[in-house]
C-alpha cells in the first residue's frame, strides 16, 4: 500500500517576514542570533540523555511495499548511530531487516546492522548520548554538484520529511534532522568533504544553506568523526527511495529503467520545496510581459572549468542589437551568493547556458520564461535531458530551446593544460594540430585533464540567433523546441 498524505492544506512561514514593524526588530535579531549560533556542531547543544541501551528494541513498519528495495520505504523506532554504524537493537532472536535502496547510481543499499542487546559494549554504554525524535536517512549521490544537490539530494529529504513525517514548511521543527549516510570510499567520495556535515558547509555552501532553509539544525553525517564516539539515539527514522523520486536519470541506456522503477514526485511537494526555496531567500520571479521586451542573460563558466564560453561580449553585443530585447548581460555564477544565482534566474525571461551543474538553477525560472540550453557536443547521445527533465519532473512552468552543435571550428582548448606536460611532446605532428585546432585529445598517449567536457568554445551566432528568435515567440504561444541537427541555419 502507498501512505500519502493530503499536504494541500500546509503553508509555509518565512522567519521575518511580514512581520509588523514594532516587533521586525527583536524577530529579525532572534533570527540572525539562530543562524549565527547553529554552524556550532549540534552535539554541543544537545543534552545528554539517561537512556539504557539494553532496554531500546527497534521496530520497523514499510509503510510502502511491493516486493522491491528500489521502492521500499520504512519508518525505523528505536535505531542507534554508534562508530559510523547504524544499529537495529533485539532482544530474543535476529531480526530480519528489510532491503532498501538508499542510491540508485551506484546502487548502495541501507546499511542497519543487527544488534543484540546482549552484545553491546561497554563502550556504548558508557558513551554520551543524544536522541532525536525523527530523521531521515538518505545517501547523496555526486554530493559535491550543486545541480544533484538542489535538485536531487535536498529534494530527498523534504519528500520523506513531508510525506511521512508532515512536515512540508519552511524552518520546520527542531525535532526533525537529515543524516546523510555516504561515507569515505564509496560511490565517487572526494576527500574535499572535510570532516562535519559531509564537508557543505564548507565546500558547497548553498545546498547547506537550502537545507536549512526547512531543516534548521545542521545534518548528521554517519561517518563525521565528530560523532565517532557517541551514541546517537533515533526515536524515528525513514528511509528509502520510494516510488515516487527524482533523479537525474541516466544516459540513454539506464533512463528506461529508471522510468520504469520511479514515477514523478507529488508536484504538490516540488511546487512547495520550489517555492519554500524561493520563499526562504526572499528572491520573486519576476512579472514580464509575453510580448516583450525581454531581459536575457547568459550564463558563464569559470575560464579553468571547461565549458567557458570565450565570446559572450560579442554574442551579449548581438543579442542587445535585437529589438526584442530590453537588456542582455553576462553572469558568471562561480562567486555569487545562493540566493544571488537564483535571483539572476528568477528575474530574467531567458537564460542561454551551456551544460553545467548550475542548470539546477532553472527551478527558480519565472512562468512562461524560457531555458535556453546551448551545446557545443552531443553529451552521451541526449545533451538536453539535464534540463528538459528538471522542467518535466518539477512541472515548472518553462519554455525550453535547445541547441547543440558538433562543428569543432568553435572549440578552444586550453592549450597550457596539455602542452607542459611531458606526455605532449611525444604526440606525432597530426594529434598535436588536432589537439590545438579543434580539441580532439589525443589516442596515442593520454593526457592529464583531456576531455570534452574540459574545452571551452564560442557560440556560433548564426545558430544562436534563428534558437533566440524561437524563443521569444514561445514566451508567447508556451512551446518548447530541439533544433539539434540546425548546423547549417
Amino acid at each position: 500500500m502507498i501512505h500519502t498524505i493530503d499536504i494541500s492544506h500546509f503553508v509555509f512561514t518565512s522567519g521575518c517576514i511580514r512581520k509588523h514593524r514594532t516587533t521586525i526588530a527583536a524577530t529579525c535579531a532572534l533570527l540572525v542570533t539562530t543562524l549565527v549560533l547553529l554552524p556550532v556542531y549540534l552535539v554541543l547543544g544537545q543534552r545528554q540523555q539517561k537512556i539504557d541501551l539494553r532496554r531500546l528494541d527497534s521496530s520497523y513498519q514499510c509503510v510502502h511495499e511491493d516486493g522491491r528495495a528500489e521502492t521500499r520505504i520504512c519508518l525505523f523506532d528505536n535505531i542507534i548511530l554508534h562508530q559510523g554504524r547504524l544499529s537495529y537493537l533485539y532482544s530474543g532472536s535476529m531480526p530480519e531487516v528489510p532491503d532498501i535502496m538508499t542510491n540508485w547510481h551506484h546502487n548502495l543499499h541501507l546499511e542497519l546492522f543487527p544488534l543484540a542487546a546482549s552484545d553491546i559494549s561497554s563502550d556504548m554504554l558508557s558513551a554520551e548520548v543524544q536522541q532525536f525524535a525523527k530523521a531521515t536517512l538518505t545517501h547523496r549521490q555526486w554530493h559535491l554538484n550543486y545541480y544533484h544537490s538542489i535538485a536531487e539530494s535536498i529534494l530527498d529529504v523534504y519528500n520523506l520529511a513531508c510525506m511521512y513525517f508532515q512536515l512540508c514548511n519552511l524552518h520546520t521543527r527542531d525535532d526533525v534532522i537529515p543524516i546523510f549516510l555516504d561515507r569515505p570510499g564509496v560511490a565517487g567520495w572526494d576527500a574535499r568533504l572535510g570532516v562535519t556535515e559531509g564537508g557543505w558547509r564548507q565546500v558547497l555552501p548553498p545546498a547547506a544553506e537550502a537545507l536549512q532553509c526547512f531543516y534548521p539544525q545542521p545534518a548528521l553525517w554517519v561517518a563525521d568523526p565528530m560523532l565517532h564516539d557517541k551514541v546517537v539515539v533515533i526515536k524515528t527514522a525513514v528511509a528509502g527511495m520510494g516510488p515516487y523520486n527524482r533523479k537525474w536519470p541516466g544516459p540513454p541506456e539506464t533512463a528506461d529503467r529508471f522510468r520504469s522503477v520511479y514515477q514523478n514526485v507529488d508536484t504538490r511537494v516540488t511546487t512547495q520545496y520550489r517555492e519554500g526555496l524561493l520563499k526562504c531567500l526572499g528572491v520573486q520571479p519576476a512579472q514580464f510581459d509575453p510580448a516583450g521586451p525581454y531581459k536575457v542573460t547568459i550564463v558563464n563558466r569559470e575560464y579553468h572549468a571547461g565549458r567557458h564560453i570565450v565570446n559572450t561580449e560579442d554574442i551579449a553585443r548581438e543579442v542587445n542589437a535585437m529589438e526584442q530585447v530590453s537588456n542582455c548581460s553576462v553572469a558568471q555564477l562561480e562567486d555569487l551568493t545562493f540566493k544571488q544565482q537564483m535571483a539572476v534566474y528568477a528575474e530574467s525571461q531567458v537564460v542561454i547556458m551551456t551544460h553545467g551543474a548550475a542548470l539546477g538553477n532553472v527551478l527558480f525560472m519565472s512562468s512562461g520564461s524560457v531555458a535556453l540550453f546551448y551545446n557545443w557536443l552531443k553529451i552521451g547521445g541526449a545533451p538536453h535531458t539535464w534540463v528538459t527533465d528538471v522542467i518535466q519532473d518539477f512541472a515548472l512552468p518553462v519554455n525550453f530551446v535547445g541547441l547543440s552543435t558538433e562543428d569543432r571550428r568553435f572549440i578552444y582548448p586550453q592549450k597550457e593544460r596539455y602542452v607542459f606536460q611531458p606526455e605532449y611532446g611525444l604526440l606525432p605532428a597530426d594529434e598535436k594540430r588536432a589537439l590545438l585546432e579543434e580539441g580532439i585529445c589525443p589516442t596515442s598517449a593520454q593526457l592529464q585533464g583531456c576531455d570534452d567536457l574540459k574545452m571551452n568554445f564560442a557560440i556560433d551566432w548564426n545558430l544562436l540567433r534563428p534558437a533566440l528568435s524561437m524563443a521569444f515567440v514561445d514566451m508567447q504561444e508556451r512551446h518548447s523546441h530541439i533544433l539539434d541537427g540546425l548546423d547549417n541555419i
